[in-house]
C-alpha cells in the first residue's frame, strides 16, 4: 500500500450525474506518506465505498478525503486516519448507530431514489474490523457526514529502484 490507493493525483474523479456541483479534494499528509505493508484492494474497496456514497448523497458542495498517521510507532506500525467528509443531505442521529448494518438505511424513499441496498457500508466495517481498525461516523441532517476509519499497518521499506542494464559495445 502507497498512497496511490488514496487517490491518484492529476486524476479527476467523475460523478455519476454531471448535474452535480462538487468539489472533492484529498489531502495525504507528509508525515503519512510511506509505504506499508497491507491490503491495497481493501483499502481502495473501503474509500470507493466511502467516496461513492458521499457523491450519492450530495447534490453540490464538497467531498473532502484526508489521510493523517499517529505520530508515535508501535511494533514497526503506524495508525493511519482516514476521513472522508461531505456536505450532502446527512444521517439523522438516531439512524447513525445502525447505518453500518446490513441492509440498513435511512428511508426507504432515499433507496429508490438513491439506489442502494443498504450493504455498503456494513461491508466497510467489515473490511476495517478485518484490518483491525475502526470506524465512526458523524452526521447532521441537511449539514454534512464525517467518516473516520483508523488502520494500523506495518511500514515497508521503500522499493529498490529500478536499474538500467548497460551496454557494452565492442
Amino acid at each position: 500500500f502507497t498512497k496511490q490507493a488514496t487517490g491518484r493525483k492529476h486524476q479527476p474523479i467523475q460523478t455519476a450525474s454531471p448535474k452535480k456541483e462538487i468539489e472533492l479534494s484529498y489531502s495525504i499528509f507528509p508525515e503519512a506518506e510511506s509505504y506499508y505493508f497491507g491490503d491495497e484492494g481493501r483499502i481502495r474497496q473501503i474509500l470507493f465505498n466511502l467516496i461513492g456514497n458521499s457523491i450519492k448523497f450530495t447534490d453540490h458542495g464538497a467531498i473532502r478525503v484526508e489521510v493523517k498517521v499517529d505520530q508515535g510507532t508501535f511494533q514497526n506500525k503506524n495508525n493511519l486516519y482516514f476521513t472522508v467528509s461531505d456536505t450532502g443531505i446527512g444521517i439523522p442521529e438516531d439512524y447513525q448507530e445502525r447505518i453500518f448494518d446490513s441492509f440498513t438505511q435511512v428511508d426507504g424513499s432515499l433507496s429508490r431514489r438513491y439506489k442502494g441496498a443498504g450493504l455498503g457500508l456494513a461491508i466497510v466495517k467489515r473490511l476495517i474490523e478485518l484490518m483491525e481498525g475502526s470506524i465512526k461516523i458523524e452526521s447532521a441532517l441537511n449539514q454534512g457526514t464525517t467518516i473516520n476509519f483508523t488502520i494500523s499497518l506495518k511500514i515497508a521499506d521503500p522499493p529498490e529502484p529500478t536499474q538500467k542494464k548497460k551496454s557494452v559495445s565492442m
